[in-house]
């Protein structure tokens, strides 16, 4: 969700306070040590270990940059940071939305890709290899604008935000203007563009016939219908939830799970220092009914910034924008 800028810029639009739920869910959780800034992350099951692959990169311009991808181990509870291999020196390797899926028969990662220094903005994919990310190809394109979640579509094909219409569109986010878009590329060199604006989209996931993605400064989850090559259907657009700036999203059964934050400032003066706490919700969404109901909540005491969660076998892995650690939940009631 964080981008450099962004915040500091929309600080004034926040002079309404917003009330933090003051529900604490607690549950037993322990803390996972990752590399800085693990914002993203997605469930590998199609391997032979069960993992969550994890994208990490410092975000805080106070602190020295780092950037990988690392994965968890669920059964070890292990955790590697891959090697990348083939990556040209001409990319400089600044991770945020990421995806799994599988093309020619091997897993592959999407990963977005930021080179603000060069004013470059695209999709990388990597052939997962054991400890190892194969480079495979760079996508770049005058559609892929400002990228900030990515999800496969098969066989090639993916889907993807842009939160602005420029990559550091300050004012249009200060003003909640709808300049964001939903991008759907085909695998075969075309891309299409939802021909409708949104406010600041920001997570991205298809399930089943639908394309769901959130819009974290229009604080609502809308779906897309695609027809069956997989393209967006035009005027398909419906409003599922309305929520405090939504993030990312994870599919457990039924349903969708979706991290939020409910304090803006309390997250503004997070991204300056980890002292400062803020708090975010995890919830679970029935798309059909267009229901919510809440799985955890923390003030920020377990967690601040939360913006994946994935529920797996009783657990819930929640990861963050800032701080170098992962959260995982005990919900074997949930």
């Amino acid at each position: 969700m964080c981008r450099p800028i962004v915040y500091l810029l929309i600080i004034f639009s926040l002079l309404v306070s917003c009330k933090t739920n003051d529900l604490y869910f607690s549950h037993p959780y322990e803390k996972i040590t990752t590399l800085p800034g693990p914002e993203d992350m997605v469930l590998d099951t199609l391997g032979e270990e069960k993992q969550i692959i994890i994208a990490c990169a410092q975000r805080r311009k106070n602190e020295t940059f780092t950037a990988g991808i690392q994965a968890f181990n669920i059964s070890d509870k292990s955790v590697r940071t891959f090697s990348i291999t083939g990556l040209p020196d001409s990319i400089r390797f600044n991770p945020h939305g990421i995806d799994i899926g599988v093309f020619n028969g091997k897993r592959i990662l999407w990963v977005i890709n930021h080179e603000d220094d060069k004013k470059r903005q695209s999709i990388l994919r990597f052939t997962i290899d054991k400890d190892k990310l194969v480079f495979d190809m760079i996508y770049t394109d005058p559609s892929i604008i400002s990228p900030n979640d990515i999800c496969d579509g098969g066989n090639g094909s993916f889907y993807f935000t842009n939160d602005g219409s420029s990559r550091h569109g300050g004012l249009a986010i200060l003003l909640k203007l709808k300049t964001g878009s939903v991008v759907y590329y085909n695998g075969k060199g075309k891309y299409q563009t939802f021909n409708k604006k949104f406010s600041y989209p920001n997570g991205i996931v298809q399930f089943k016939n639908q394309l769901y993605f959130s819009t974290s400064r229009q604080n609502k989850i809308f779906s897309i219908k695609l027809n069956s090559e997989g393209a967006m259907i035009e005027d398909s657009v419906e409003l599922v939830i309305k929520g405090k700036s939504w993030d990312n999203f994870s599919i457990h059964g039924d349903h969708l799970i979706c991290t939020t934050h409910s304090h803006p400032m309390k997250f503004l003066k997070h991204r300056q220092h980890e002292k400062h706490e803020s708090p975010c919700q995890v919830y679970s969404i029935n798309p059909i009914t267009k229901t919510k109901g809440i799985v955890y909540h923390t003030n920020g005491e377990s967690i601040s910034a939360g913006s994946t969660a994935i529920y797996y076998k009783g657990d819930l892995y929640i990861c963050q924008v800032f701080d170098p650690y992962i959260l995982k939940v005990c919900l074997h009631n949930y």
